[in-house]
């Protein structure tokens, strides 16, 4: 993965921060007692997306690493990482894809949370997604340094 594609990967892990916070929400303002991994998904996409945008922005001013950061960070380090953090956004978006299909219509109250019902597997993604996020606000850091 090169420096263009990562940029590009970075831009699209935004768009599906956007996309997994709107179907969220949308369903937690209508339900009064939602299960709190709904709320943690919010929560951690919200972070992950604030994080995702400082190095997109980091990307578009800096499209060269700085010597003191390249030393510490390679290309294929911010590959895997931005990788990894498309595919966990990718498995939350299939989770709550439901919540905002068009196509769907109005959906009964236990489909909408299907979702919630495999509370291990949307933990597990949120685990992985803020691992991702730390390792994400690192090299902001080693970046902006």
């Amino acid at each position: 993965m090169d420096a263009l594609t990562i940029f590009g990967a970075v831009a699209g892990a935004i768009d599906m921060c956007s996309k997994i916070y709107q179907s969220v929400d949308s369903v937690l303002s209508q339900i009064k007692n939602a299960p709190d991994t709904a709320r943690d998904v919010l929560s951690e996409v919200k972070v992950t997306q604030t994080t995702l945008k400082s190095f997109h922005d980091i990307l578009e001013r800096k499209p060269v690493i700085p010597k003191s950061a390249s030393s510490r960070l390679s290309v294929g380090a911010l590959a895997d990482v931005v990788e990894d953090c498309v595919r966990t956004l990718d498995v939350l978006r299939e989770t709550v894809k439901t919540l905002s299909d068009p196509d769907q219509g109005r959906l009964p109250l236990y489909e909408r949370f299907q979702w919630a019902m495999n509370e291990k597997k949307v933990s597990k993604q949120l685990e992985r997604l803020h691992r991702v996020q730390t390792c994400l606000q690192s090299m902001v850091i080693l970046c902006t340094g």
